[in-house]
């Protein structure tokens, strides 16, 4: 590698562990909250997870990220037809009212398609948009093809009901497009299509209408739909500036149901308060920013497209995170990638990292 690879590469790879420091103190401290035989098992899986997604981070390192192109209708197809074979959740621990997941027998692990498929399409897209003559006949029906597909996969997620990850899907392709230079016109075809399907998707799904109703006026359904939100906002204003002290954390003793995953940048808040909070948006920052330099240094179409698609799934993750949590989003539950304990994001995330590396390996002099 050269001195500019070497870089960005230990720049990203820094920022990304410094991101699961923040998880390992945060996870150690809400581990003895959860319901669970041992104390310290969300802690345990939570390190189980960076782990595998540390040593397939690597693997993906050294893999040529044309591969992807070579194979990324089919990795998308193969996501998107695991949608329809999810499950309600394998064990307590987890959402009872929603089939999202594909579990191994009576193993302890499972598999969140919807979690993976935004990678894929993001790879799908980046085929798409790199194929060179195209004509403007055919370029039509490719966008539509395109856009079609993304449609399935955006309803799928949403009707699980993941609406969350959906419109993480749905964010990362319609930026994908704009980033990508597409015409605005079919952005915005695209958008307001989605959008309109989005609708009915939040009118069919009961409890996506509470959570939307709860979103305008969280204080009227302070005993069911409101009541995470509300009481995220308490643990977040409790830590104040300074915060109360790591593990220290009242909120997280049944008072904030899902507080190592969807919540934790709430305890972050009550224990660490507005300094960790700062230093944590700082890291996601600086990822970002880091991030967008090397999709500008890739000179490959299909490499840049794909970049830019992994900086966007992870950041919009952390967008609507971190906005859920104080208020500016609908309670949708989404990981905070890096820092929750959502193993199939964990994961995810490191394989997108590892791409990522490769890409600078392959394009950034």
């Amino acid at each position: 590698m050269t001195k500019t690879q070497k870089v960005y590469a230990i720049s990203i790879l820094t920022i990304v562990y410094m991101l699961v420091a923040f998880g390992i103190i945060m996870n150690l401290s809400v581990s003895p909250s959860q319901s669970s035989a041992s104390e310290l098992a969300v802690f345990y899986r939570y390190l189980l997870s960076v782990t595998v997604g540390t040593v397939l981070m690597f693997i993906f390192a050294v893999i040529d990220p044309d591969i992807f192109k070579r194979f990324a209708f089919p990795l998308f197809l193969f996501f998107l037809i695991l949608l329809f074979f999810t499950k309600p959740a394998p064990n307590i621990s987890m959402e009872r009212n929603s089939s999202r997941w594909i579990s191994f027998g009576h193993t302890p692990f499972s598999l969140q398609p919807s979690q993976y498929i935004s990678f894929a399409l993001a790879a799908f897209v980046a085929k798409v948009l790199s194929i060179k003559d195209i004509d403007e006949k055919n370029k039509k029906l490719y966008y539509t093809v395109l856009f079609v597909f993304a449609l399935i996969a955006v309803a799928k997620v949403g009707l699980e009901p993941d609406l969350g990850t959906a419109f993480i899907i749905f964010a990362t392709f319609v930026l994908l497009l704009f980033g990508s230079g597409i015409d605005l016109g079919y952005i915005l075809l695209s958008t307001g299509a989605t959008t309109l399907l989005g609708a009915i998707v939040v009118l069919a799904q009961p409890s996506h209408s509470k959570r939307i109703a709860a979103f305008f006026h969280p204080e009227k359904y302070s005993l069911n739909s409101g009541y995470q939100a509300l009481q995220s906002f308490k643990a977040i204003a409790s830590g104040g500036i300074y915060g109360v002290g790591l593990t220290r954390s009242y909120f997280k003793y049944g008072s904030l149901p899902e507080n190592g995953k969807d919540f934790i940048f709430s305890i972050i808040g009550e224990e660490t308060g507005l300094i960790g909070e700062t230093i944590l948006i700082t890291l996601y920052l600086l990822f970002a920013y880091v991030g967008l330099k090397i999709v500008y240094l890739v000179q490959d179409k299909f490499r840049r497209i794909l970049a830019l698609g992994i900086v966007l799934n992870i950041i919009i993750g952390v967008i609507v995170n971190i906005a859920a949590n104080v208020g500016l989003f609908p309670v949708v539950g989404v990981p905070l990638p890096f820092v929750s304990y959502s193993g199939n994001n964990i994961v995810v995330s490191f394989i997108e990292v590892g791409v990522l590396i490769s890409i600078i390996r392959r394009e950034v002099e």
